[in-house]
């Protein structure tokens, strides 16, 4: 019971800690590779917490191909590691990108 305590405090920081993705942030230019990791690192996050489970670990592929960005990511969630996919045309508003979790690697 204090490990089950403990881990819904940690979980209840982890929110507090990641706000919810406003308008106004899904309105900016995506200018970099890297710039579309970071934004879908929080999609990925949004997904996953209501779920109570804290994607760790990040590894990051960025890579430019032709007019678009593409990354991908591999996290970690308790001992299994996990793959997606992130796609936007290059300068696109975030709210373009197309976000593919592919589940278990």
């Amino acid at each position: 019971m204090k490990y089950l305590t403990q881990l819904w405090l940690v979980a209840g920081m982890y929110l507090m800690m990641c706000p919810p993705v406003s308008a106004n942030e899904e309105e900016q230019p995506v200018n970099s590779p890297a710039e579309l990791s970071q934004w879908c690192k929080t999609l990925v996050e949004q997904h996953y917490l209501p779920q109570n489970l804290m994607p760790r670990n990040w590894r990051e592929s960025p890579l430019v191909d032709g007019d678009y960005y593409k990354t991908k990511l591999v996290f970690r969630i308790d001992y299994e590691d996990y793959l997606a996919e992130c796609t936007v045309r290059a300068g696109a508003q975030r709210k373009y990108a197309v976000l593919k979790i592919l589940g278990k690697r």
